[in-house]
């Protein structure tokens, strides 16, 4: 599973989110990539490899990435324990 998440709203810093990443079997996460002053969201797994896209809306600019999901380091106990 992969989710936005916002770290801040305040109107001078923001908006920051980041992509992160929730290994829902084994209860870890990673956060991927951030986006400041834009927005970072998840399209879609695509076999091995996860693809998200970064918005900065200010700029008019939208821009496509993706990631080998075993490529994925950094890994910690989730935080979050309710989203199995």
């Amino acid at each position: 599973m992969a989710l936005q998440e916002w770290t801040t709203t305040d109107y001078g810093k923001g908006p920051q989110t980041s992509l992160v990443v929730f290994d829902l079997q084994d209860n870890r996460e990673v956060e991927v990539s951030s986006a400041n002053k834009g927005f970072i969201s998840p399209i879609k797994f695509d076999g091995s490899l996860l693809i998200y896209k970064k918005e900065y809306l200010g700029k008019g600019k939208t821009v496509e990435y993706d990631i080998e999901f075993e490529s994925l380091e950094w890994w910690s106990e989730s935080k979050h324990k309710n989203l199995g």
